[in-house]
């Protein structure tokens, strides 16, 4: 099972980054360089876990559901590509607050994956919201101008909106010839340590 750990938005900020992300397909035109995440697959992806066998699914939750972690809010801040914007490969809206807090929470995950045999990941976790992927352009001078399409989605999405995370989930990823497929399959609450 391909499976990773993600925090949800909530459903009302979720419609409000869902419209920012048509008024941009608008702005840019559909199917040029820019491959669009569904909506319904936004999310904060804390831990990519990769395949996993289903016999280690028992113990990966229960260490999970031990894990000892206070909620705290996430406040959703600008836009930027990976790895930056004169080579993209993911334009993403990032967070302003609650990163240390995000974190933390995948330092105390960590070990729970190594269980597992999941390596940690070697390159800084930064949180945010894979908006789009991006497809080099097949003829010069048809690319997307990167700083402009920032600039107006820093004018589009709710930068500035915060949200409580008091959860986080095991999702299923299941390959599809029209995108991935999300399914949830347990969810971990906070609990005070």
């Amino acid at each position: 099972m391909r499976l990773f750990l993600a925090v949800d938005l909530p459903p009302p900020l979720l419609r409000q980054v869902a419209a920012g992300m048509a008024a941009l397909e608008k702005i840019v035109g559909r199917g040029r360089q820019l491959r669009w995440v569904a909506v319904e697959n936004v999310h904060v992806t804390l831990k990519f876990l990769g395949e996993v066998e289903e016999r280690q699914l028992d113990q990966f939750s229960t260490c999970c559901a031990a894990v000892e972690w206070s909620s705290f809010e996430l406040k959703l801040g600008g836009c930027g590509c990976f790895p930056s914007l004169t080579r993209p490969r993911v334009f993403w809206q990032g967070f302003a607050a609650g990163i240390d807090e995000m974190r933390s929470l995948l330092a105390r995950i960590e070990p729970c994956a190594a269980g597992i045999g999941v390596p940690r990941e070697q390159r800084p976790y930064t949180p945010h919201l894979t908006l789009a992927r991006v497809k080099r352009p097949k003829k010069p001078g048809e690319g997307v101008d990167f700083r402009r399409l920032r600039e107006a989605a820093n004018d589009l999405l709710p930068v500035g909106a915060s949200f409580p995370v008091e959860e986080f989930f095991l999702y299923r990823s299941q390959l599809a010839p029209k995108g991935a497929v999300y399914r949830k399959l347990k969810t971990f609450a906070a609990r005070k340590s």
